[in-house]
């Protein structure tokens, strides 16, 4: 679920995060790196977090719903029919 999302990124997102997270880079390195602004890492690496836990709990609710689409594209909504109380609920894949 978590690569699922973090393809969903945006490349200068996807970078920031695979450095920090996976090669241990610091803010200052990444920033030589890319050659940006340390202030411009952190601001890359903060709306990366938020979107990954907005992705996150798309899925989970999703899942939650049976609404598993893991092959579908990255903005395909589609509505699943709730059997409890008649309810149409978005399922975001």
């Amino acid at each position: 679920m978590l690569r699922a999302c973090l393809q969903q990124l945006s490349s200068a997102h996807r970078q920031v995060i695979d450095l920090v997270y996976y090669h241990e880079q610091s803010i200052e390195e990444i920033a030589r790196i890319i050659g940006v602004p340390q202030n411009t890492v952190k601001t890359r690496v903060f709306h990366a977090r938020k979107r990954i836990a907005e992705l996150m709990a798309a899925r989970a609710a999703a899942n939650a719903l049976g609404c598993n689409r893991e092959a579908a594209p990255r903005n395909l909504t589609h509505r699943k029919q709730n059997q409890f109380d008649g309810c149409t609920s978005v399922c975001v894949s």
